[in-house]
């Protein structure tokens, strides 16, 4: 297999990168794209169908398997640069050979780690708040998720070391009463208790831990925003599937 230029990369903004650029890609080890990443907030998504992030990654996985520009789509497993060739093994320890004259990396990865702490709502009153921020990096952000218009689940966000991963004192059971500590801050209540003396006594917020991702962050070559400004070349991948939109 001969391909001229390549673009090895794990991240949404190298996924984006390619698709503007319409350049084949290669994704290894993705990095775990979180929905309410403020780092891709106030930006137009419609383009490719997506409300954010994590769908926008989805979008492009399909339209870029698709066409053919996303290399090995979920199926690599390593690679590595030989002089021009680049040798794959996927996932099923398969061996391909691709002879490139151009091969950019495209994220470097960091020593911080996107860590996400999902709970269960299990008692909490009716309220309007989306999202509950802290200026620390240990849960610094609390977003509630819905379903039918009612909070069924929440998630914390932290920026870790692997050190700090590795910490008991910032585990999960810790991220679970800081999340608790935050919403109390908020004013956000459980359940109805009772009622004495005309006034209404309500519950503490129940909520239970449902899972724990933490996924390295990279450092790309250049930044969502200048990525996003970048021109959409019309090769002949975007050319095919925007004449499937109009089917």
């Amino acid at each position: 297999m001969k391909i001229d230029n390549i673009v090895i990369g794990r991240s949404l903004t190298c996924l984006l990168y390619s698709w503007k650029t319409q350049t084949k890609c290669l994704i290894k080890e993705p990095e775990y794209v979180f929905k309410f990443d403020k780092r891709y907030e106030g930006y137009d998504l419609s383009f490719l169908n997506a409300k954010n992030p994590k769908e926008l990654w989805s979008n492009l996985c399909f339209v870029m398997s698709l066409s053919s520009l996303l290399l090995f789509p979920n199926n690599v497993g390593s690679c590595r640069l030989d002089g021009n060739i680049l040798n794959v093994i996927t996932k099923g320890n398969k061996r391909v050979e691709i002879e490139t004259n151009k091969l950019q990396e495209f994220d470097v990865e960091t020593k911080y780690h996107g860590v996400y702490d999902f709970f269960d709502i299990k008692e909490l009153s009716p309220h309007n708040t989306d999202r509950i921020e802290d200026n620390t990096g240990f849960v610094s952000q609390l977003d509630f998720y819905r379903f039918s218009g009612t909070t069924r689940g929440l998630v914390g966000s932290s920026r870790m070391t692997h050190e700090e991963l590795l910490d008991p004192d910032l585990g999960q059971g810790i991220a679970k009463l800081k999340a608790l500590r935050m919403m109390k801050q908020e004013g956000l209540i459980g359940k109805f208790g009772r009622e004495y003396k005309g006034k209404k006594y309500y519950k503490r917020p129940k909520i239970e831990f449902h899972k724990r991702v933490a996924s390295p962050l990279v450092q790309s070559q250049l930044t969502f925003d200048e990525v996003y400004k970048i021109p959409q070349i019309k090769g002949e991948a975007w050319k095919m599937i925007e004449t499937l939109k109009t089917r």
